[in-house]
């Protein structure tokens, strides 16, 4: 809406405000004036009636005046006439015979006055309030003008204050004039410059069209090359895949064991069994352990176990071949695989003759390629753990962690350490730490000790929470679900499992209890389930999340406290301390 269209909008309301004004003052005078007129009319009503009822009573009092004068000269001849006959006086008469009722009708005759005299009083009461009444509304009517008077004054302040708008209105539509006319020069100024500009953009234009001709031919040429180079790409995808398949396949066969040839038999430790369950895929007969971490699988399907607390063997599922690699001054207490199978970090008890009590094997070359020294004699190892390149490890008391590649052969100062709460360290010699793994994300470290302590440290081996998960010596284990980083299974063998969740605290979600002692247990991937191994010999499955017995199988001679996945996490291998079995899968 322009200027000129809003100053004709106001002016337009201004003169709708005024003859509304105007029409407000037309039927208030109107009002005023009927209402005078009535009030007048209804005055003057009263005031004839009131007039004609005094006339009325003036002439009643007239004629009781002269009727109450005849009577007191007929009263005055009676009293000479009878004074003349009975020669005695009228009241003398009066007071012997008449008494009674000449009193009598005197009495009438003024209790008639007297009710005349209150009717009277009684009219003239009710004209004095009719009176007041009239007086209110007289009032009433008084105020109902003032205030239409005072709606009158704002109208008139709201058109004075319009006029003042008006007056400011006009000045601003001349201040707009006088730039529309400064806007119509340079509007003319920017049309005859206009003109050369057009001229310009056309040529412009045409060298754009020259110069986007040549760019598309570019383009062209740009998108063949690319299409060249995302061939040779693929290719050299491919022939990046086909090689790292080629080096899997030669760490697959170097990591393979090669068999005892100096004893002159491919099986000379883990000679074969008869299977004793359908489920059964291998059985053979292995030697004493003396950990629950003594053997693990890795992803090349090539399983090291320790062998009479000293020796750690190589041995293949699908071939039957074990190879010795080693055998330690000191017992092994652990040993575990890094992801990519390559390498094997094994740890165990101090020894006085040595003081690298963690070694890590690098297995296509069969040499050790590290070793990691603890200083305190009574700091044994009792699990590893691996978290990308390095390695962490839980003793007594302390949390070690090494990065391997940025260390030489041998090292002992650790890279990070984490000490246990001062409680846990009273009784060195009996608790220590049980059980230790990273998350499958990595960020988390989950701990706990024999005597059931839970700890949650971050990648910087900072405790976030802490719990009391399970009673006192009854050797607790623990393990991170393999699909839920918020998920921690935990056991122990006074006969408990526990799921807990894992947030900024430690929740338990839920617990059943069994007979028979828990000596280990693994998440099962393939089934979302827990694999549990128990003291009467038995492997129970676990549904994951309500912890229903879902399977049982008993083919143990002996107590089974290991626990691994196959290569391919598909089926279980178990160990006691007569045998290990390789499980098909449970279906």
């Amino acid at each position: 809406m322009t200027d000129n269209n809003k100053i004709q909008a106001l002016k337009h309301k201004i003169e709708e405000v005024e003859a509304e004004a105007t029409v407000e003052r037309s039927r208030a005078a109107m009002r005023l004036e009927e209402l005078k007129q009535l009030y007048e009319e209804k005055i003057l009503k009263e005031r004839e009636l009131l007039e004609k009822n005094l006339g009325s009573l003036e002439e009643e009092c007239s004629y009781l005046k002269r009727e109450n004068k005849l009577l007191q000269q007929r009263h005055t001849l009676l009293l000479d006439a009878f004074k003349n006959v009975r020669n005695e006086t009228f009241e003398e008469y009066i007071s012997i015979v008449a008494n009674k009722a000449a009193q009598s009708q005197i009495k009438a005759i003024c209790e008639e006055a007297e009710a005349r005299a209150k009717v009277l009083q009684k009219q003239c009461k009710e004209l004095q309030e009719k009176n007041a009444s009239l007086e209110e509304i007289m009032i009433a009517f008084k105020d109902t003008v003032s205030a239409k008077q005072e709606e009158i004054g704002d109208l008139e302040d709201c058109v004075n204050t319009l006029n003042v708008d008006i007056k400011k209105s006009s000045t601003k539509i001349r201040n707009l004039e006088a730039e529309k006319d400064e806007i119509s020069k340079e509007l003319k100024k920017s049309k005859e410059s206009w003109s050369s500009y057009k001229n310009e953009v056309k040529k412009a234009q045409s060298r754009y069209d020259n110069e986007t001709e040549d760019l598309i031919n570019k383009l062209d040429d740009l998108e063949q090359k690319h299409k060249e180079l995302k061939g040779d790409l693929e290719k050299a995808k491919e022939r990046e895949a086909a090689q790292q398949r080629i080096m899997q396949e030669r760490v697959s066969r170097s990591v393979q064991p090669h068999g005892n040839q100096e004893e002159g038999s491919s099986s000379v430790v883990f000679s074969p069994l008869p299977l004793m369950e359908s489920v059964q895929k291998l059985r053979v007969k292995a030697g004493g352990c003396g950990s629950r971490y003594g053997l693990d699988i890795n992803s090349h399907n090539v399983m090291a176990v320790v062998h009479d607390y000293y020796s750690v063997y190589l041995y293949s599922e699908e071939t039957t071949v074990e190879e010795k690699l080693c055998t330690c001054s000191y017992v092994i207490n652990c040993l575990v695989w890094n992801k990519e199978g390559d390498l094997l970090a094994i740890g165990g008890r101090h020894n006085n003759d040595i003081d690298h009590i963690i070694q890590v094997w690098d297995i296509p070359t069969r040499r050790i390629t590290k070793r990691f020294q603890i200083t305190n004699k009574n700091q044994h190892c009792h699990c590893l753990v691996w978290n990308d390149s390095s390695i962490t490890a839980g003793t007594v008391d302390s949390i070690y962690q090494w990065n391997v590649k940025n260390l030489g052969e041998d090292q002992d100062i650790e890279e990070g350490r984490a000490v246990l709460l001062k409680v846990l360290k009273q009784n060195e010699n009996d608790n220590y730490i049980s059980s230790m793994q990273w998350s499958t994300c990595k960020s988390r470290l989950a701990m706990i000790t024999r005597h059931g302590d839970m700890y949650i440290y971050d990648e910087k081996l900072k405790m976030i929470s802490k719990i009391r998960a399970h009673a006192d010596y009854y050797d607790a284990l623990l393990q991170w679900c393999s699909w839920d980083n918020q998920v921690i299974a935990t056991c122990c063998k006074e006969g408990y499992l526990k799921i807990w969740r894992v947030t900024n605290k430690i929740e338990l979600i839920n617990k059943i209890w069994h007979e028979s002692a828990f000596f280990n247990i693994k998440w099962m991937p393939s089934k979302q389930a827990i694999i549990s191994a128990h003291k009467d010999k038995k492997l129970i499955l676990w549904e994951g999340s309500n912890l229903t017995n879902i399977g049982t199988v008993k083919s143990h001679t002996g107590t089974p406290d290991i626990l691994a996945l196959n290569g391919d996490e598909s089926s279980i291998v178990s160990k006691s301390g007569k045998e290990i079995i390789f499980w098909k899968s449970f279906d």
